[in-house]
């Protein structure tokens, strides 16, 4: 039976592993150090680091010479929504949308948009890999 890796049960083994070891200076087991990386086909290093209390140096070390080949791609930062030729700015609504996906990724749209510049930033988000939608 294969029990599929979440971050929050990641998180609580680490937990429970710091409030039993044996002293201040026991180091991490493998199998939370292979968990922890494993993490990383799904989500950001920052944000494993950040819930299981590790540095980024010990998740690189811990993920070897893959390290960069483990970490998934990132969604772009900006989304550039050019002006239309012909787009008269009083057909524009104005907009002010926010939302957090589960990965952390904080998404902010808002101004006046026509109905293709919001197209284009939704085919955007749809077009991203698997695992940052």
């Amino acid at each position: 039976m294969s029990t599929q890796l979440t971050l929050e049960s990641v998180q609580a083994d680490f937990q429970q592993w710091r409030q039993n070891k044996p002293s201040q200076q026991s180091q991490i087991p493998e199998n939370l150090r292979q968990d922890a990386v494993a993490l990383l086909t799904d989500l950001s290093s920052g944000r494993i680091t950040k819930a299981l209390s590790i540095s980024y140096a010990q998740l690189r070390a811990w993920s070897g010479s893959n390290f960069q080949c483990s970490i998934k791609k990132t969604a772009p930062e900006f989304v550039t929504l050019h002006p239309e030729p012909s787009q008269d700015i009083s057909d524009s609504n104005e907009l002010s949308l926010e939302f957090t996906q589960p990965d952390g990724n904080l998404w902010r749209l808002q101004g006046k948009l026509s109905t293709s510049q919001l197209t284009t930033f939704i085919r955007t988000l749809r077009a991203l890999p698997e695992g940052i939608q």
